[in-house]
């Protein structure tokens, strides 16, 4: 028997016009997913149901259901930093983090993909309210979590720009100046007044203490960029 693939529902696009790349992209990898999955060895004469969830816009992510076994598919639908992710949740995996295990990395087309291991628990932010965060010390629990993910070290700064995981600068300085999204960033706050010079200081001297602070030195860590209680799931340790 072939494998069959039922597909339960569909992705959820976007309703910005300037997420309309991305909402393209979700839609030209449907049927490439499926040819994936017909041809995987994971799911040689099973039947597989393909549940899409809702939840984020960055990737295109979706539940791989067959009778013994559930997994999760991720698409970052980014064409930046798509392929770094596995490295991360593998060096992570090495020093003691309980992270959603990978199982295989690939390329569909020009989009990286990662299998992993399907989490059966609910998030954090799903299970308890702000007020049982700090009843139960689970913000203790997750600093002591950064603790060690921090324990990975690299040198240099922003994100990886080769198989080798080098950064793509080496100094802070040249990061600051140089990294096209911190810029816009920047701009962007100073365009719209999100901040003002009287209340939360000025950024051009942040950046100065940051720069002045620093100084030469090299060494930094393997960061996450959205670590919050809706990424973390509810388990014991914590995923």
């Amino acid at each position: 028997m072939n494998c069959q693939v039922r597909f339960v529902n569909e992705p959820k696009l976007s309703e910005h016009e300037f997420d309309s790349d991305f909402n393209e992209r979700r839609k030209n990898l449907v049927p490439k997913l499926k040819d994936l999955i017909i041809k995987h060895p994971l799911f040689v004469e099973r039947n597989v149901e393909v549940n899409f969830l809702h939840m984020g816009v960055s990737s295109l992510v979706a539940i791989l259901n067959t009778e013994e076994k559930k997994y999760i598919i991720k698409i970052p639908l980014s064409k930046r930093t798509s392929g770094l992710e596995s490295y991360f949740l593998k060096a992570w995996e090495r020093v003691g983090v309980k992270v959603p295990h990978v199982f295989e990395e690939g390329k569909i087309d020009e989009h990286f993909y990662l299998i992993m291991e399907y989490i059966e628990a609910e998030l954090l932010a799903q299970k308890y309210s702000p007020e049982e965060l700090v009843k139960n010390k689970i913000y203790r629990d997750l600093g002591a979590i950064l603790r060690k993910m921090h324990q990975v070290t690299s040198e240099g700064y922003s994100n990886a720009v080769n198989d080798k995981m080098e950064p793509e600068y080496s100094n802070v300085k040249d990061w600051l100046a140089g990294d096209v999204r911190t810029k816009e960033q920047i701009a962007y706050v100073k365009e719209h007044k999100l901040l003002n010079d009287a209340e939360h200081g000025s950024i051009d001297e942040i950046l100065n203490i940051i720069v002045s602070h620093v100084g030469s030195n090299k060494e930094t860590v393997y960061c996450h960029n959205d670590f919050h209680n809706g990424n973390i799931f509810a388990t014991e340790p914590l995923t």
